[in-house]
C-alpha cells in the first residue's frame, strides 16, 4: 500500500514516515516493531519504486484514455501491479529458458547474507501488497502459493543467519495475515498463512527464538475458535 501511495500520481497527499510508523503500531503481538526498522522500510519503498516498464506504459495509456483517472481506487491499482508483476515474471522465465545462461556456483553460504540484507525490505513490501488485496478471488492461487513459499524461505534464511529483526518481521506479518485475532473473515490466503506458520514451527523451530511468541499466539487463537465452534467450554466461560 505504501508503494502505491508514494509513487502514484493520482494520490496527492503522500503518507509521511511518521504516519507509516504510526499505522504499523501494535502489530508485533500488541507491541511495536522497532522504529528504525519501520523507518528503513519506509525509506526503501519510497526511494526505490516497485515498478516495471510495462506498468508505466499501461498507466500512460490509461491517463490518455480517461481524464477521470483520479477516481481509480487503490484496490484496482494493487490488482494492476500484481497482475503485471506476474506477467513480467513469466516472460522473464520464458526468456531465460530460451537462452543458455552462465551460472557461477559458490560453496560459501555467507555469500547469501548480503544479498538477503539488500532485498528483504522490498520482498516483504511486495508480498504484503498481495496479502492485503481486499478480495480473495482477485489473487490467483498460484501467486498465493509463491508468496507463502517466499515467506517460509525468508524466515529460514534470516533464522539460519541469526538475523533476529528480519526473522521477527516476516513471522509477525505472516501471523497478522492469518486473521486469527482480528475478527475478520478468513479466506484462502489467511488459511495458507496459518499453515505456513505451522510448517515453520516444525522445520525451523530451533531457530525461531522470540518469534515463537507469534506462533504460539496463532495456535492459541486457533484452539479458542475451534472450541467455540464445537460448543466446548473455553477458559473465559469457566472462570
Amino acid at each position: 500500500m505504501l508503494n502505491t501511495d508514494a509513487h502514484s500520481s493520482q494520490i496527492k497527499k503522500k503518507m509521511t514516515q511518521q504516519e507509516f510508523v504510526n499505522m504499523n503500531r501494535g502489530i508485533n503481538d500488541s507491541g511495536d516493531l522497532p522504529t528504525p526498522f519501520l523507518e528503513s522500510l519506509y525509506q526503501a519503498i519510497t526511494t526505490n519504486e516497485i515498478k516495471i516498464k510495462e506498468m508505466m506504459e499501461h498507466e500512460r495509456r490509461a491517463a490518455a484514455a480517461s481524464n477521470d483517472a483520479a477516481r481509480t481506487s487503490r484496490s484496482k491499482l494493487f490488482n494492476l501491479e500484481s497482475a503485471i508483476m506476474v506477467k513480467e515474471s513469466q516472460e522473464l522465465f520464458k526468456a531465460k529458458a530460451r537462452k543458455r545462461a552462465v551460472y557461477h556456483s559458490s560453496r560459501n553460504v555467507e555469500h547469501a547474507r548480503p544479498m538477503f540484507e539488500a532485498c528483504w525490505c522490498a520482498l516483504l513490501a511486495s508480498w504484503s501488497t498481495i496479502m492485503e488485496e481486499r478480495y480473495d478471488d482477485a489473487v490467483p492461487v498460484e501467486l498465493v502459493a509463491l508468496v507463502m513459499r517466499g515467506f517460509a524461505n525468508a524466515v529460514h534464511i534470516a533464522a539460519e543467519f541469526g538475523m533476529a529483526t528480519e526473522r521477527d518481521a516476516f513471522v509477525t506479518m505472516l501471523a497478522k495475515y492469518t486473521y486469527l485475532d482480528s475478527g475478520k473473515t478468513m479466506g484462502g490466503r489467511n488459511i495458507e498463512a496459518f499453515k505456513t506458520i505451522l510448517s515453520l514451527a516444525l522445520t525451523d523451530g530451533d531457530h525461531l527464538g522470540g518469534a515463537w511468541a507469534q506462533v504460539l499466539k496463532c495456535l492459541s487463537e486457533f484452539q479458542r475458535l475451534h472450541m467455540i465452534g464445537t460448543g466446548a467450554k473455553t477458559d473465559a466461560s469457566i472462570f
